[in-house]
């Protein structure tokens, strides 16, 4: 769902999954955002944690001058304070977090967003912008329903290109309104 005011359109990646939608907006001055949904399944093959790399890849390589990418990405091996993982090469966490230092990226989300019942709580689920400013604040609200994921919200610090619309506007205060009504009487 998009304004319609804004000027959007759908981003086709050639390493795009099923669980994922991509769009992009023009902004002010030539510039451009590239916005990326992303979900990924905690069981994921290897042949779809490697799809995923190629797909974030992808993106950040369209050489857009903003890049954001949200989503619940299932990696609670990831110490996201530190930026590290302790897990064996070829783990997808290890993986994802090798990637990720690639991509030069800023991961905002600071707080646990998956809290389950005896299992410690973790960050699954991030905002990741390719510049640390991008994001004013995150907010940490309820979960919905019987999810075990709390809503996040932030604002985007970003300025659109308004499309130029002519719109009449009628100068009532230059009427001459003792001439009109003349006119009228002489009906």
């Amino acid at each position: 769902y998009v304004r319609n005011t804004l000027n959007v359109s759908e981003l086709t990646l050639s390493h795009c999954t099923d669980s994922a939608i991509w769009c992009q907006m023009n902004l002010r001055s030539g510039d451009d955002i590239v916005v990326g949904l992303v979900y990924r399944s905690p069981n994921s093959s290897e042949a779809q944690n490697n799809q995923l790399l190629l797909m974030i890849d992808e993106a950040v390589a369209k050489g857009r001058s903003h890049v954001m990418i949200f989503g619940d990405f299932n990696f609670p091996e990831i110490d996201w304070e530190l930026q590290t993982c302790n897990e064996s090469q070829g783990h997808p966490a290890q993986g994802f977090i090798q990637q990720f230092r690639s991509w030069y990226l800023t991961q905002h989300v600071e707080k646990p967003t998956h809290y389950r019942a005896e299992q410690k709580p973790n960050i699954l689920d991030l905002i990741l912008t390719n510049e640390e400013g991008m994001l004013d604040g995150v907010g940490y609200g309820e979960p919905i329903g019987k999810s075990h994921h709390l809503c996040l919200n932030w604002t985007y610090k970003c300025y659109v290109q308004q499309p130029a619309t002519r719109v009449i506007k009628y100068l009532y205060d230059k009427v001459d309104y003792d001439e009109i009504r003349a006119d009228l009487n002489d009906y």
